[in-house]
C-alpha cells in the first residue's frame, strides 16, 4: 500500500507529512522556523520525535538567542544614551546662545533618532521579527562607519562634538559583533516567517 502525503499549511508555518499516520513509519516535517523535522510516526511506532517548537540552538526563542539580544539592548540603550547627552548638549548650547550649526543639529539628531530606532527593531528582532533584525544588523553595522567618516570632516565639527559621537559610535560595535555572529542568523533563516 502506498503511504499518503498530506499537505497543511497556515499563515506560519507547513507541515508535510508521509506515512500511514500515528502508528505509521512517517516523516513529518515540522512547526519550527529551524527546520526541525520529526521522523517517525509517533510514539507508537518508536519514532524520533524533533517536537513542535524548534528551540534549538538555532531558534529565536532558545535562551543563548535571548540573552544575545538582552546584550545588544545594553549596548544599543548605551547608543541612546549618548545620543540624549549630545542632543541635550547642543539645545543647552543654543538656548545659552553659544554657536550651533544645523549640522550639529542634524548629527545630534539622527544620533538620537537611530538609537531610538534601533532599540526597536532590537526588540521586534527579540521577539522573532526577521524584518527587524535585518535592520539591527544593518544599523549596527552602517551607523558607526558614518559616524566615524563623518566626524572625520576637517573642522566640520567641534573637537567635543566629535569625539562624543565617536564614543557612542563604538557602544554598537559590539551590537553589531553579537547580532552577525552564526547562532544569531542561524535563530532567523532566509525564508522564515515574517511577524
Amino acid at each position: 500500500m502506498l503511504p499518503s502525503v498530506e499537505i497543511m499549511e497556515t499563515s506560519t508555518r507547513k507541515t508535510v507529512e508521509v506515512g500511514g499516520g500515528a502508528e505509521g513509519a512517517g516523516v513529518a516535517g515540522g512547526a519550527g522556523g529551524a527546520g526541525v523535522a520529526e521522523v517517525g510516526g509517533g510514539a507508537e511506532a518508536g519514532g524520533l520525535g524533533g517536537g513542535a517548537g524548534g528551540a534549538g540552538a538555532g531558534h529565536v526563542d532558545h535562551p543563548h538567542v535571548q540573552q544575545a539580544f538582552g546584550r545588544v539592548r545594553k549596548f544599543v540603550t548605551a547608543y541612546g544614551v549618548v545620543g540624549v547627552a549630545v542632543f541635550v548638549v547642543v539645545v543647552a548650547l543654543a538656548v545659552a546662545g553659544h554657536e550651533v550649526t544645523s549640522f550639529m543639529w542634524g548629527r545630534a539628531g539622527g544620533m538620537l533618532g537611530s538609537a531610538a530606532a534601533a532599540y526597536w527593531f532590537t526588540v521586534l528582532a527579540a521577539r522573532g521579527a526577521r524584518w527587524a533584525y535585518v535592520r539591527v544588523r544593518i544599523i549596527s553595522v552602517v551607523v558607526p562607519i558614518a559616524i566615524i567618516a563623518i566626524s572625520g570632516i576637517p573642522g566640520a565639527l567641534p573637537p567635543w562634538f566629535v569625539a562624543v559621537q565617536i564614543a557612542g559610535a563604538l557602544a554598537l560595535v559590539p551590537a553589531a559583533v553579537i547580532v552577525n555572529r552564526s547562532e544569531m542568523r542561524a535563530a532567523f533563516p532566509i525564508g522564515g516567517v515574517r511577524k
